[in-house]
């Protein structure tokens, strides 16, 4: 019974006392629609939102190429241009094989 009491005393002094030691961690609040991390207070969180905006450029020009692309091939393969299965087009051969 004592090392209960003792345990339940442990866990109380830890879920209490250790709120008051880090009041730095409820300075910043986010804010409805806000757009991005806060600010950062820490060398390391820094690189963490430099990292997250190199990633997010390189998706977005990943993502802007392939639709690019993809506008490419509805306009050079649309049906009032020609099938692609022409006799002599590269393609047919291709499919024949399949």
């Amino acid at each position: 019974m004592h090392f209960f009491r003792r345990l339940v005393a442990a866990c109380a002094v830890t879920l209490l006392g250790g709120t008051g030691l880090a009041p730095g961690a409820l300075a910043q609040q986010p804010h409805n629609w806000q757009m991005g991390f806060q600010p950062a207070f820490s060398p390391v969180m820094e690189q963490i939102t430099s990292l997250h905006t190199g990633v997010l450029w390189l998706i977005t020009l990943t993502t802007l190429f392939v639709g690019v692309l993809l506008v490419v091939v509805m306009l050079k393969f649309n049906r009032r241009e020609g099938t692609i299965f022409g006799p002599n087009n590269c393609y047919c051969c291709v499919f024949r094989l399949m």
